[in-house]
């Protein structure tokens, strides 16, 4: 059976416990910021010019409470973030505290997908201050100049984050200096029903004459993109140097497609669509991420995550700012909040994907998260170069797709 056409395509296509005790004159890492401002001794703040505006008018000489260029916090910052748990843990993780410990509202907005979040600022944005999409999405948005730099100078916790996830040196985050903070990162592995077929161990055991026509795989538009980052590592690319030699390893991803295709039945476009299948057995397995398949496990389905021997394409969930908030300084203290021991504590606790901080011990959900002990086997696809060929590529895996 052929692969269905059902997929979303990406909007550039488009055009297509303990608490810390947070004090200003602490010497740790981890400070709290109270609703009035913290001005440094004899430190002028002039931030002419400041990219924060959405465009139009000069900013004034003078700033008012939670103003771009105000070193106060706002009465409230926007937060627009992935639904279902993903926005569930942040209620109860860096809304909770922030709003307990700085008196700012933080409101929840969700998303279903990277270019939902994006083609609304691309439309002008509306009320967004904090948007978190993953590697995919933080890369176009800063591309098409919709997210703003960080200052530095506003975080106390950066020296938190792992040296392997530092947001200066991400490939995704182009440009000079950086645009986010990474939260957390996970990747696509497969996921089997345990009833109805054995472990598979790499991705090709996914593929056997009992499951023709009843897996399910991303499409090209999902976090790591997909299918076609699937495929590539089938083909025994490194998909971190797709940069080098690109076409003749785009020609072995295109052939390895083909071969998926024919057990392949749907390329899903939402988590919640491929959890509908697995509940149902019209899916028996495919790529998929580790927090839905728990869900569903703990709920007593017959559903099992791994990270496959031969890699898995890994994603990073980050947090980055909305050009033309007005509340950019209250967004980058809620960006610093996020990386605090006791935040991602009680994040983690309820949304076990594996920390980007130094946190250790993890919360005991992260533990059971196959990709915490092997995220050495996880590669994330050169984001640079997928972007750089993402149209040719969309358009070619439709025709794969079809065939």
């Amino acid at each position: 059976m052929r692969g269905n056409n059902n997929f979303i395509t990406p909007y550039h296509v488009l055009t297509s416990h303990e608490r810390f005790p947070l004090t200003r004159e602490s010497s740790t890492s981890s400070r709290k910021v109270s609703r009035r401002a913290f001005i440094g001794t004899g430190a002028a703040i002039a931030l002419a010019g400041c990219s924060g505006n959405s465009g139009g008018s000069q900013e004034s000489q003078s700033t008012t409470v939670g103003s771009a260029d105000s070193n106060e916090l706002a009465d409230k910052v926007t937060l627009y973030t992935w639904g279902g748990s993903y926005a569930e843990a942040r209620r109860n993780s860096i809304k909770k505290v922030f709003e307990e410990e700085t008196g700012v509202t933080v409101e929840i907005n969700e998303f279903a997908n990277d270019w939902d979040a994006i083609s609304k600022q691309r439309a002008g944005g509306g009320d967004i201050d904090v948007i978190q999409p993953t590697q995919n999405g933080l890369y176009t948005g800063i591309s098409e100049e919709l997210i703003l730099p960080l200052r530095e100078k506003n975080f106390d916790n950066l020296d938190l984050l792992k040296d392997k996830f530092d947001p200066k040196k991400a490939s995704y985050d182009p440009g000079d200096g950086f645009h986010h903070v990474p939260v957390e990162v996970g990747a696509t592995g497969t996921v089997h029903n345990t009833e109805q077929m054995d472990r598979p161990m790499e991705w090709k055991d996914l593929y056997t004459e009992q499951t023709k026509g009843k897996i399910s795989q991303p499409n090209f538009g999902f976090s790591g993109y997909g299918a076609i980052a699937i495929a590539a590592i089938e083909a025994g690319i490194d998909i971190t140097k797709l940069n080098e030699n690109t076409d003749s390893k785009m020609e072995k991803v295109w052939s390895r497609l083909e071969e998926m295709n024919d057990s392949v039945f749907q390329y899903y476009s939402s988590n919640a669509e491929m959890g509908k299948m697995l509940l149902n057995e019209s899916a028996l397995g495919g790529g998929y991420f580790y927090a839905r398949a728990r869900s569903y496990q703990q709920e007593g389905a017959p559903i099992e995550y791994r990270i496959p021997e031969d890699g898995a394409p890994l994603w990073a969930g980050t947090t980055a700012i909305a050009k033309g908030t007005e509340r950019r300084y209250t967004a980058e203290k809620l960006l610093d909040y996020s990386l605090r021991e006791d935040v991602q504590r009680l994040y983690f606790e309820e949304f076990p994907y594996v920390p980007t901080t130094k946190m250790d011990p993890v919360p005991e959900p992260v533990k059971d998260n196959h990709l915490y002990h092997n995220l050495d086997r996880a590669k994330m696809a050169h984001i640079p170069t997928v972007f750089e060929n993402q149209e040719q590529w969309q358009r070619k895996f439709q025709e794969v797709i079809r065939s």
